[in-house]
């Protein structure tokens, strides 16, 4: 009878990296403890990708294996900020006798975000402030935060004692410490919209000119006001003034990105400028050597246009999933889709190899018998052309309302599109466009 090492071992080198490659990072771990040579052979795939939170013991690990033998498995670092609340903040620091900052991110964690060089073969950096408690993020001692911008000096105060804002802001210094940073890509996800210092640091813009893929999501929040009111983010100028800051924050910044993604939450879509809207904080110097972009959850406005246009001749992929059109009173720069996919028709994007819009999933039977659409013989229009034009699309419009900021569909808008086809109609010129490209490429690849 034969070992499950032997038996494994007499497998070719194909067949053992297809099962390695099919197991998670537990069973890798269990597997490497059967013998040293397996040991050896798994250890590039245990140690590619290494997690890291803002506690001594994960950083103890981490900090481990920046001085052990298996660092320059390291390949991806993700790190998770983990918080519940400031009294439980000042209650620990309290008990060790040390500051509440010093609390929610220990100096060893601190070492290893400015000193990401340890790690010779890391491309890749995640952070991620999913953990983040909603009800701690929107209130501090009984008062509601985010309602109004801040001043720097409010900021700095924040900083030192309201400990998620400290968490944030420490990670951040942390990073803008690195003269050298290893990583090509780095992704920000569900960051509260909050300003800290090093966000104006020339030393943290240096770090982000040095990357090739950004991505960032915003953390919003349905009903985050109170337990009694439907407010959503959207509602509190402080989010609003915060996004309408990323370009001077990041964007401005990425002066080597060729790949770029950006996701509002979906109850809170990004783009437009008024009432209750954060603009979308892109314009077309940016990115020079954009190649790709992705969206999530945004509102298409005339700067948005711009962008798209001023990067024609590098654009090779364009992703928008759950994307909105907004024409309604509240949005001060509103423009249809048609306007953005014939601003980028005419800019005659020559190697646009890659399109993926996929609008929010409405559905047109939805609006074939809807009144406040446009009423029944609207109704009886969008059934019938539906049925004769199967290709023809329903591209989502949206509105907030100017209370709560919650968003809802634009019924009239989207059915009153649908008709017309002017949306369409663009839509299918950008894809002549594409498949244009594509014959071309394949054509000279042939070649």
């Amino acid at each position: 009878m034969y070992s499950a090492s032997a038996f494994l071992g007499d497998l070719s080198p194909e067949l053992q990296l297809a099962i390695i490659e099919r197991l998670d990072h537990s069973s890798l771990r269990n597997w490497s403890s059967t013998c040293i040579p397996y040991r050896a052979l798994l250890a590039p795939h245990i140690f590619k990708a290494i997690s890291l939170c803002n506690t001594e013991r994960s950083a103890s690990s981490v900090d481990a294996v920046a001085n052990g033998r298996h660092v320059a498995c390291v390949e991806e670092l993700h790190y998770t900020a983990e918080f519940s609340d400031d009294s439980e903040c000042d209650s620990i620091g309290e008990k060790q006798g040390i500051p509440a900052a010093v609390s929610v991110f220990s100096e060893i964690v601190y070492k290893i975000l400015s000193n990401l060089d340890r790690f010779p073969s890391l491309h890749t950096l995640s952070l991620d402030f999913a953990d983040f408690d909603a009800n701690t993020i929107y209130w501090a001692n009984n008062d509601m935060i985010y309602v109004k911008e801040e001043s720097a000096e409010q900021v700095k105060e924040a900083q030192e004692h309201l400990g998620w804002t400290t968490l944030i802001a420490r990670t951040f210094a942390a990073l803008s410490e690195n003269p050298r940073p290893p990583i090509k890509t780095f992704q920000i996800r569900q960051l509260p919209s909050k300003e800290v210092s090093p966000f104006w640091d020339d030393r943290f813009h240096a770090f982000l000119g040095t990357l090739e893929r950004f991505g960032l999501s915003i953390h919003g929040c349905e009903n985050c006001v109170g337990w009694n009111t439907n407010w959503n983010t959207n509602a509190l100028d402080g989010h609003l003034t915060f996004v309408s800051k990323l370009d001077k924050f990041f964007f401005n910044h990425l002066k080597s990105a060729t790949h770029f993604n950006l996701r509002a939450d979906k109850a809170d879509p990004i783009g437009l400028e008024g009432m209750r809207h954060a603009r979308l904080a892109l314009s077309p110097e940016q990115m020079p050597c954009l190649r790709s972009v992705h969206l999530e959850n945004i509102f298409v406005c005339e700067g948005f246009a711009k962008f798209l246009t001023a990067h024609a001749d590098t654009l090779e992929s364009l992703s928008m999933h759950d994307c909105y059109g907004g024409v309604y009173d509240l949005a001060e720069d509103r423009i249809y889709w048609e306007r953005l996919f014939t601003a980028l028709c005419n800019a005659k994007p020559r190697i646009l190899r890659q399109v993926d819009i996929l609008p929010v999933n409405l559905s047109i039977d939805d609006y074939t018998d809807n009144e406040g659409a446009g009423g029944e013989e609207a109704g009886r229009q969008t059934k019938n052309l539906s049925e004769q034009d199967k290709r023809r699309r329903l591209i989502s419009y949206a509105m907030l309302d100017d209370r709560y900021a919650m968003l809802h569909d634009d019924d009239v808008t989207n059915v009153d599109a649908f008709l017309e086809g002017r949306d369409q109609k663009a839509y299918d010129d950008l894809m002549r466009i594409f498949h244009a490209n594509e014959a071309t490429i394949f054509s000279h690849g042939l070649a």
